[in-house]
């Protein structure tokens, strides 16, 4: 009859405190996000012509014709681009309870997008026409055309991603006992806390770069000429000098630092001053 009132007790005891521990549950849920899109455009056409024409026209006899036609063009194109994108996250959550149960929930991402574009097309134009015309006799005519072209074109892009997380979970959750070493305190202590913890990092980085420089150097002479004895001395000349530069850099960095930590206590305090507990 004693033991049977025993049983009784330690059940209703038991029934009450899991009650008690069910009831006293802790919760945390923390979610961080980062996102970073960056699309710099940019855009260089610089344009450069230069053009010279001469129109000489020479009748009768005993004449001296001198023609020097020259045209230069110079063009320099410097294009830089420079995108950096940097995050920082630090998540850092703590949770303490005195219950048997703790739950928590943590989630952290990172999202960095970067797309640069870069389009250099300069064009560089150089024309030089000479006409001269004679009719008579004993005529002199000197043609003289030069046409020079310089173009210089140098682009440098730079892309950088640099991604830094750094998540360190905290959970404790503890009770009193009467005895630390109850086996089944320490069965309910792994069962009665929980821990998700999610951290994810994503980068994308596209870059595109576009250099089409154009130079163009044009020298037309004419000469009509008409009569006896008559001496043309005709010199054209062109020359294109183009120099092109172009560099890219692209550098994409994460970094993530994850510490989880988790300790709790049993779910049921005093099992070990339960008759018949163990």
């Amino acid at each position: 009859m004693r033991n049977k009132s025993l049983s009784v007790i330690a059940a209703a005891v038991f029934a009450a405190l899991s009650s008690a521990a069910i009831a006293q549950t802790a919760s945390q849920r923390t979610d961080a996000s980062q996102a970073a899109q960056t699309n710099p455009t940019q855009i260089v056409a610089p344009s450069a012509a230069t053009g010279v024409q001469s129109n000489v026209g020479v009748s009768g006899s005993n004449n001296n014709a001198r023609v020097d036609a020259n045209a230069t063009t110079n063009q320099s194109t410097t294009a830089a681009q420079n995108t950096n994108a940097t995050q920082g996250m630090s998540v850092s959550p703590t949770q303490r309870s005195s219950s048997g149960t703790a739950r928590q929930a943590t989630g952290a991402s990172q999202a960095a997008q970067t797309n640069p574009t870069q389009i250099v097309e300069p064009s560089a134009a150089t024309g030089v026409q000479s006409n001269v015309g004679v009719r008579g006799s004993n005529n002199n005519a000197r043609i003289d055309a030069n046409a020079t072209t310089n173009q210089s074109t140098s682009a440098s892009q730079n892309t950088g991603v640099a991604q830094g997380m750094n998540v360190a979970p905290t959970q404790q959750a503890r009770e009193n006992r009467a005895k630390r070493d109850d086996r089944h305190a320490d069965r309910d202590r792994s069962r009665g806390a929980r821990q998700s913890t999610g951290a994810s990092q994503s980068a994308q980085t596209n870059p595109e770069q576009y250099v089409s420089p154009s130079a163009a150097t044009g020298v037309e002479s004419n000469a009509r000429i008409r009569g006896d004895n008559n001496r043309v001395r005709q010199g054209a000349s062109a020359t294109t000098n183009q120099s092109t530069s172009a560099s890219q850099n692209t550098n994409a960095t994460q970094g993530m630092n994850v510490t989880p930590g988790q300790g709790a206590g049993s779910s049921l305090p005093g099992m070990g001053a339960v008759p018949g507990g163990r």
